[in-house]
């Protein structure tokens, strides 16, 4: 966990304390078992990056020093806190809260860890909702367990009656599958379960294909897009617009452009068309189509994808070079 998301090692703190306690045996063991995936992760670095453990000192000294998540927007320090409230609705939340100090009692190290997670990225002015997933899914368990408890004191009221109890076990999962049923089909989450989705089959529809040696993507962001990946390990990627199209055509087969935007080179046929992005209302948003002509691909043809830099790294900025990047070769 440490090596995949550094940003959580207060609540791995936490968590290794509630676990170990004063038991040296079982910190010997954590600690032990912990050296491996962290040197690995620092072998790895080393052999890609250049220096050991360098993706984490490269990403604090971007966010920190350069200040790059600060451009995808800051909020206040409580937002973590509230945004549950706006998502789960206000029964959803005071339920979900008060089932899990309720297993909390019974599990009072998850707890600690949840509140750990959320409390240490409040302190981070860049926020976002799934910076609290680890810490939803222990509050999700102490609910459950919350809710386990809840049942068994009420059949503590109606000794004589296992029917009583086998109502209110079924009544606390059809409550749970409502409230779950309710987030995933609010506004918040409407459109997520197909965002991105005519990009997605727009590529998997060429990759199927097999015979794709370039994309071009017309008038659209190649960040929205799948990228790469899902193309043939040798097809090029470039992004090309309606002035540009006639000279740099060479350098790709297949075009992917919005259906409202009919790609003016004869050579190209559409081949397919996808949607994506259902808003809250059932309507879609997204409409794309697939264009193919026939022949191979120049690579010289069409520019490269620019490169993704934020802001204050654009490099006639000149910002300042990060420890130890003076000493790589150019070729870095």
């Amino acid at each position: 966990t440490f090596a995949l998301r550094f940003h959580l090692v207060p609540a791995l703190a936490v968590a290794a304390i509630g676990i170990c306690g004063g038991a040296w045996w079982r910190w010997r063991a954590m600690i032990v078992g912990a050296c491996v995936p962290v040197l690995a992760l620092g072998v790895l670095d080393w052999a890609t990056l250049g220096m050991p453990f360098r993706s984490i000192s490269m990403n604090l000294w971007f966010n920190l020093a350069l200040g790059v998540s600060d451009e995808a927007g800051k909020l206040p320090f409580l937002t973590l806190w509230i945004l549950p409230l706006e998502i789960w609705g206000v029964v959803g939340y005071l339920a979900v809260v008060m089932l899990a100090i309720v297993g909390a009692r019974r599990c009072p190290v998850p707890a600690f860890v949840a509140l750990a997670v959320i409390s240490t990225h409040s302190f981070i002015p860049h926020k976002e909702y799934r910076f609290t997933y680890p810490a939803i899914v222990l509050v999700a368990i102490l609910a459950g367990i919350g809710t386990a408890e809840t049942v068994r004191a009420m059949a503590r009221l109606v000794p004589r009656m296992p029917a009583a109890t086998m109502a209110g076990s079924g009544l606390a999962i059809l409550l749970w599958a409502a409230l779950s049923w309710s987030i995933a089909q609010g506004a918040i989450f409407a459109t997520p379960w197909t965002r991105e989705r005519a990009q997605l089959a727009a590529f998997a529809a060429i990759a199927a294909r097999g015979d794709a040696c370039g994309v071009g993507l017309y008038g659209l962001p190649w960040t929205k897009t799948p990228g790469a990946t899902w193309l043939p390990p040798r097809a090029i990627l470039s992004q090309t617009d309606a002035p540009h199209l006639a000279q740099e055509a060479a350098g790709f087969n297949y075009i992917v452009a919005r259906r409202q935007a009919p790609v003016p080179d004869p050579r190209y046929r559409r081949v397919g068309c996808f949607v994506g992005d259902r808003s809250g209302a059932g309507a879609w948003q997204s409409h794309l189509c697939v264009w193919r002509r026939a022949g191979g691909c120049d690579a010289e043809a069409a520019a490269p994808l620019p490169v993704n830099w934020p802001g204050v790294l654009v490099p006639n900025q000149n910002p300042p070079a990060p420890p130890g990047w003076e000493d790589e070769p150019d070729e870095h």
